[in-house]
């Protein structure tokens, strides 16, 4: 859980060295050490330069997301057409496509489509990491607690889908 809470600050930029983790996070020194030692040998963080710090200490390494080590896609769904987008963890964009969907066609029939095009996305890539995250937006009233539509009114067939 630890691990996770500091790749997430490291990702959203929130914090890039091990005192603003400690900062942030009000956890031990050894505690974020011990974390994020993990989160590098498991490759999931690297050191992206150095920061000087005030004083005589020697400048703190900043750490960064390792973009290769997986990829986040993204489907922007729409009531008749959805924009399919796969980026890497440094947010580079390394594919996208507009496709003509309906969502009046039912949950099953729509993520298939989305699932079968994101792999063809994948193998035009030749995308050598794996999918980490699936990010899908809907035209619909959300509950984002439990992540499923409630009640969409153009969405038959999508209520309380998860």
């Amino acid at each position: 859980m630890v691990a996770s809470t500091l790749a997430r600050l490291i990702g959203s930029h929130e914090a890039e060295t091990q005192a603003d983790l400690g900062r942030l996070t009000a956890l031990a020194r050894t505690t974020v050490a011990a974390a994020l030692d993990v989160l590098e040998r498991s490759g999931v963080i690297r050191c992206v330069g150095s920061r000087p710090t005030p004083g005589r200490g020697r400048p703190a390494d900043r750490l960064g997301l390792n973009p290769r080590f997986g990829l986040v896609l993204v489907a922007d769904l729409g009531a008749h057409a959805g924009r399919l987008s796969i980026h890497d963890l440094g947010e580079d964009l390394l594919a996208a496509r507009n496709v003509r969907l309906a969502v009046t066609d039912g949950p099953i029939s729509v993520l298939a489509r989305v699932t079968a095009d994101f792999r063809a996305m994948l193998a035009e890539v030749q995308a050598s990491t794996r999918p980490l995250v699936f990010v899908v937006g809907l035209p619909g009233p959300m509950d984002t607690r439990r992540g499923m539509p409630v009640k969409p009114p153009i969405m038959p067939g999508w209520d309380a889908c998860g």
